[in-house]
């Protein structure tokens, strides 16, 4: 977990030195891609889809949406919107800190449970072509439910089509 934390951190001062995004208002984008789940003790693989939209050059919107494979009898969704601000490294590379909220709802026979979510974390694009993105990211997402609050990370790969 620690590991995970520094690479957060060495993204962020990246973004600290770097210019801002040549991405321009109004860009959309939709993508997938797989996210590994990890908790001391636990881990899932899930699928993901999302939507991008760019609010302002740097500013990016990203609504998704994580389908847990089901484990030990739980099936999982996290639902989560984001927002990202977005720096140029050079043409083809952009990193963003994300900070977002969602909900994670979980259940397996005679039990179901909601909970809010919290999103910090970081990412890295890939311009592959003009119009696909390769993309890079890692989440802690923290929830807080009656009697204890809860973290875990969540690492994704995906692609994401530009329109």
């Amino acid at each position: 977990m620690k590991s995970l934390f520094k690479i957060m951190l060495l993204v962020a001062a990246i973004v600290c030195v770097s210019n801002v995004s040549a991405q321009e208002k109004g860009m959309k984008a939709f993508g997938g891609g797989l996210t590994y789940l990890t908790d001391e003790g636990y881990s899932n693989t899930g699928v993901n889809l999302k939507f991008q939209y760019n609010l302002t050059d740097p500013i990016r919107l990203e609504p998704s949406v994580t389908f847990f494979l089901p484990k030990d009898k739980v099936n999982s969704l996290d639902l989560s919107l984001n927002a990202h601000y977005l720096f140029s490294l050079n043409d083809d590379f952009m990193v963003y800190p994300l900070v977002g909220f969602g909900v994670m709802r979980s259940s397996s026979e005679g039990y179901s449970n909601s909970d809010m979510l919290l999103n910090l974390g970081a990412g890295i694009d890939y311009w592959i072509t003009d119009n696909l993105i390769g993309n890079f990211e890692i989440k802690l997402k923290s929830a807080n439910t009656e009697s204890v609050g809860y973290s875990w990370y969540n690492v994704s790969v995906g692609v994401a089509y530009v329109f």
